[in-house]
């Protein structure tokens, strides 16, 4: 049965798993689907085209990459974009959470400090669709589909600061002193703190991935094996029970044997991290 393994970008938590299996294993074409959060993919069971996967995933509000050879680029790439928006967040966020104890910004109470803040409140707004959009996309996506999910809690709790504030600057004069404060730095400085997470989450995820594959490029593709008293090189997938493979000094141990013949120092130091062989 064909299988493709692809990468889901923008999976936050547990919900997003439970979504994710829940209406892909509703698709005809799909016989079974299984997320793993882990490393943040999916694997899939079935008749369907890797491209008709890509599609599924998107209505369901995320985005997926199919396992190429440049998945590594790719990679790369999300991760500088991944950092991009977590800047761009801490450069508006951290002026407005100094001003909490600076107070540089001009008083509400002013024709002046109403036409800050109003501007203040639109380069939120533009931050918070680049650094956070992708939050506000998955929690249309969960309210569509009837579940809450991480991207719920944050889009609300973001979303309502925003617009209260933006109440706040429209009608201050209508309103008393004391309810003449805003809270952009808490919306921003939210979405930076998540964006900070991510960052750092997705970084880990890359370097063990790496780590992995490294590991994966220490074994050998082939194997010298005695047939017939014949000396032949094939790979390891041809390997049988059985067979008599010979190890040439300063060579790698293909699979795993027993030691019949010889006698020499082995290097486990992969396996066991001791450093003498």
């Amino acid at each position: 049965m064909p299988t493709i393994e692809a990468k889901i970008t923008d999976m936050h938590c547990a919900s997003c798993v439970n979504k994710i299996e829940t209406e892909l294993n509703n698709l005809s074409k799909i016989d079974k689907a299984l997320v793993n959060f882990a490393d943040h993919s999916v694997y899939i069971e079935g008749e369907i085209t890797p491209d008709e996967l890509i599609v599924s995933i998107k209505n369901i509000g995320y985005t997926a990459v199919v396992e190429t050879d440049d998945s590594s680029s790719s990679e790369a790439a999300g991760l500088k974009k991944q950092l991009n928006k977590t800047l761009v967040a801490w450069i508006v966020g951290v002026p407005l959470l100094l001003d909490m104890f600076v107070d540089f910004i001009p008083n509400l109470s002013t024709s002046l400090g109403r036409g800050v803040n109003l501007f203040i409140g639109l380069i939120c707004l533009a931050t918070l669709i680049y650094s956070g959009g992708r939050y506000y996309r998955g929690f249309w996506s969960s309210l569509k589909n009837r579940v809450a999910t991480m991207d719920t809690l944050i889009a609300l709790g973001t979303g309502s600061a925003w617009i209260y504030s933006m109440l706040v600057v429209i009608f201050a004069p209508q309103l008393p002193s004391i309810a003449q404060h805003v809270y952009f730095e808490s919306a921003i400085v939210i979405i930076a703190f998540i964006n900070l997470g991510q960052l750092l989450e997705q970084r880990a995820r890359s370097q063990t991935s790496k780590a992995i594959h490294r590991l994966l490029d220490l074994q050998p593709e082939t194997a010298l094996v005695i047939r017939n008293d014949i000396e032949q090189e094939i790979a390891i997938a041809d390997v049988v029970i059985d067979d008599l493979i010979r190890v040439k000094p300063g060579g790698k141990i293909p699979v795993d044997g027993i030691i019949i013949e010889g006698y020499s120092s082995i290097d486990e130091s992969m396996l066991t991290g001791e450093p003498m062989p």
